[in-house]
């Protein structure tokens, strides 16, 4: 078990731009913020006493990174481990010291 604030994954951070029309429907372009790589740590979902209140419907969510704050990450941001994307669905800036944030995600496979 690792201790708290220990970051082994280095993740890119985006965030989403205004819904661009395609044939198929509408996508999302991301850009990446600055600094886009970042190290964080990724769990699985959260424990009952660890939600973030707030309009997040807990089903959805599938990870928990924590990473050191950046003002640009928003509930329109993603992270991008590897293949992986785990889009943000509920964020808090750890005791509003603009430190530490805790990200709740959802991952959606197959989704660019």
């Amino acid at each position: 078990m690792k201790a708290r604030g220990q970051r082994y994954h280095l993740v890119t951070v985006q965030i989403g731009g205004a819904p661009v029309p395609t044939p198929d429907g509408y996508t999302t372009p991301y850009t990446n913020l600055d600094p886009a790589q970042m190290w964080a740590s990724i769990d699985g979902p959260p424990r009952e006493d660890e939600a973030i209140a707030g309009n997040v419907e807990r089903a959805k969510i599938s990870h928990t990174v924590e990473m050191d704050f950046h003002p640009g990450v928003t509930r329109q941001s993603r992270i991008v481990f590897g293949t992986r994307n785990l889009y943000v669905r509920g964020l808090v800036n750890v005791e509003e010291r603009d430190e530490t944030l805790i990200l709740q995600c959802e991952e959606i496979e197959g989704s660019a």
